[in-house]
């Protein structure tokens, strides 16, 4: 029972310490990730398991095929899967975590085949066994294994971890392939909808630019909903058009030398549509004839397609500070 103690400590251990590291990205991922991140320790326990158990240290000289630091040939090839074992069990753990969300089949196809390349080598060993049999020797030690206490309950515990592992790994594959399923594949006539969606909202910040720098009121109304909304750090929100029309007013009053400049650096546009997320950066400088005084920041803006066009519905920027002497 030591040994099995001693396995599962082990492998434990490597599963807390990945945890720690993965445990926001785990979070935020859907359940059908987090049961095949589960399936990985069952794994990783049992090759601990096979370490412990087969590792019978040898001193040299070492003879190929017949003896090796890990012991004889059969137990350097157990312990071998075993390190295996736990290898797969912690990577596969953590491509689960880290595998980009939504589902989608290319994730979905990576996982099973990443899963199947680990099995692929035991399935072709079982299958030779059951067709070919095996030697003597090897089921006489197997069956002298299962009949002391401590080998029953070894191969009892390698059992029902490897039930939990394929337990938890079919479900897992069962609700992520489900969530597959149920998402339509783009085809290509919804991906070269979207960019024309992304090329129209790109020219109308291009149109905004260009009316901000005649200082043009109604050009740069032109792009916002009605009930739009500014959200701008240090100030409370500015909600309605009339309402960023006259805030827009008074910074041309007040900053007759300012310019505004922002570049999109990503566009998403939902399927639906009518909905789409611009993230990218900006820089503020109060006085063109002060140029090394500017303020860098961030932005997020929401469009909704609305009445046949893009307007902007709302628009989230904060700085990261005054840059200048």
């Amino acid at each position: 029972m030591a040994i099995v103690i001693a396995g599962l400590a082990f492998a434990c251990v490597l599963a807390m310490v990945a945890v720690h590291g993965l445990r926001e990205a785990y979070a935020r991922q859907p359940r059908s990730r987090r049961l095949l991140a589960h399936a990985a320790w069952p794994l990783a326990a049992i090759g601990a398991i096979f370490v412990a158990r087969f590792w019978t240290p040898t001193n040299g000289p070492y003879i190929a095929d017949v003896r090796y630091p890990f012991g004889s040939a059969v137990d350097s090839w157990a312990v071998s899967f075993g390190f295996t074992w736990i290898a797969f069990g912690l990577l596969f753990g953590s491509l689960a975590v880290l595998a980009p969300s939504p589902p989608s089949r290319p994730t979905f196809v990576v996982l099973l085949f990443t899963w199947a390349l680990c099995w692929l080598p035991h399935g072709v060993i079982g299958l030779g066994v059951a067709l070919e049999g095996t030697t003597a020797e090897s089921a006489n030690r197997y069956h002298a294994w299962a009949g002391h206490p401590l080998g029953a309950a070894v191969l009892a515990v390698d059992a029902a971890l490897l039930l939990l592992h394929f337990g938890l790994s079919l479900a897992g594959f069962a609700l992520e392939g489900r969530a597959t399923m149920s998402r339509p594949a783009p085809n290509g006539d919804d991906v070269l909808r979207r960019n024309r969606h992304a090329a129209r909202i790109l020219a109308l910040d291009q149109a905004w630019k260009v009316a901000a720098a005649r200082h043009d009121l109604d050009g740069m109304m032109s792009i916002y909903a009605p009930d739009a909304q500014e959200l701008l750090a240090g100030v409370p929100a500015i909600a309605g058009r009339q309402a960023i029309r006259d805030f827009y007013r008074r910074l041309v009053n007040q900053l007759p030398q300012f310019q505004h400049q922002f570049d999109a650096e990503e566009i998403v546009v939902a399927a639906s549509g009518d909905l789409a997320v611009v993230r990218g950066r900006y820089c503020f400088t109060a006085d063109t004839r002060h140029p090394d005084v500017t303020e860098a920041g961030k932005f997020v803006g929401v469009w909704r397609y609305r009445e046949g066009d893009w307007r902007l519905q709302t628009n989230i920027s904060n700085g990261n500070g005054h840059s200048g002497p």
